[in-house]
């Protein structure tokens, strides 16, 4: 996909930032590195990892290479993503701006993200009808689906369990049929106008007494709703963020982003919710040029480098932070 969000669409007051905790995240960045262009078989690397002697960098990167979908700081090199951005799926641009397209990146970031039904089946879904004959067809020829929920959905795939699962996926054919033009007919949305629809939208009085109130994206919280806006971001439907934009997103969703942060020793180690956006941006903006200036043009170009990997790596320092700091 197309990227945008780089260095050069956001204007910021460089800083010196040099730590000792932002080196250990730049030594993180450049271990892995080495694994941004594995072959894989579904989520996982499972080769032999060489040229790596001590003992502690190969745990840590064989710990990452067990899960690319979880632990990979390269957003858009993950193995899910790559499948779902591949050709002849709902990003490629002949059905970029379809309703099919719409209600695939739906049912991928909340349903079947990261499963081997994923890894298996076409990533553009036509229909409600082509999801039921596609599910019906994996449970009558593959094991696993016949019995094994997580074969099409992990309910913890992005951390602790949730009510995630392929009962959604009706509701999720509903908001793309009846919502799609919205996405595609309509000038470019604004990154946080199109984040905050997804995450918040709901039907309307007007709307028939068992939908009256109910969120029309479900299980599109805040994370997951910024997750795919990211990609049509990427994609060019959606405006990139400037990085206040992006700050206050990190703010709201109140997680990894901000806790990476404070890990960094870049932010007040106080609750999410009390620290202002302009602390957050600042912080932000730090690590995000500290990295700038030290990676190399060839490291940034490798891993498509601008604001949204450097909001992934945070998370990742964040998940892996026993690992990272030891």
């Amino acid at each position: 996909m197309e990227t945008c969000a780089t260095s050069s669409s956001v204007i910021c007051s460089p800083t010196t930032v040099d730590g000792p905790k932002c080196q250990v995240a730049l030594r993180f960045f450049r271990l892995v590195y080495q694994l941004k262009d594995v072959e894989t078989t579904g989520h996982s690397f499972t080769a032999q990892i060489s040229n790596v002697t001590d003992p502690l960098d190969l745990a840590l990167l064989q710990h990452v290479a067990s899960n690319l979908d979880r632990f990979l700081l390269f957003r858009e090199q993950a193995p899910s993503i790559q499948r779902i951005c591949s050709t002849g799926g709902p990003f490629d641009p002949i059905h970029l701006r379809t309703r099919s397209g719409f209600f695939s990146t739906l049912v991928f970031h909340v349903v079947t993200y990261s499963t081997s039904y994923l890894f298996t089946f076409l990533t553009l879904i036509k229909d409600l009808n082509g999801w039921n004959a596609s599910v019906a067809y994996a449970k009558s020829t593959i094991p696993d689906a016949a019995y094994r929920k997580a074969y099409f959905c992990d309910a913890c795939v992005y951390g602790s369990g949730t009510s995630r699962s392929i009962d959604i996926v009706p509701d999720l054919w509903q908001a793309a049929d009846l919502f799609w033009p919205q996405l595609t007919s309509m000038p470019k949305m604004s990154f946080t106008d199109f984040w905050q629809w997804l995450a918040k939208k709901k039907y309307d009085k007007h709307s028939d007494l068992a939908r009256k109130g109910k969120k029309i994206f479900p299980q599109f919280g805040p994370l997951i709703s910024y997750l795919l806006t990211v990609d049509y971001a990427y994609a060019g439907l959606v405006s990139p963020p400037s990085m206040a934009e992006l700050a206050n997103i990190v703010k709201h969703i109140n997680a990894s982003g901000v806790h990476g942060l404070q890990l960094l020793g870049l932010l007040d180690m106080a609750s999410g919710s009390t620290l202002s956006n302009d602390s957050i941006q600042k912080a932000f903006e730090d690590f995000y040029h500290f990295l700038d200036s030290s990676l190399t043009l060839e490291e940034k170009m490798d891993t498509g480098f601008d604001i949204f990997v450097v909001e992934h790596l945070l998370c990742k320092i964040t998940r892996l932070q026993s690992h990272v700091f030891g």
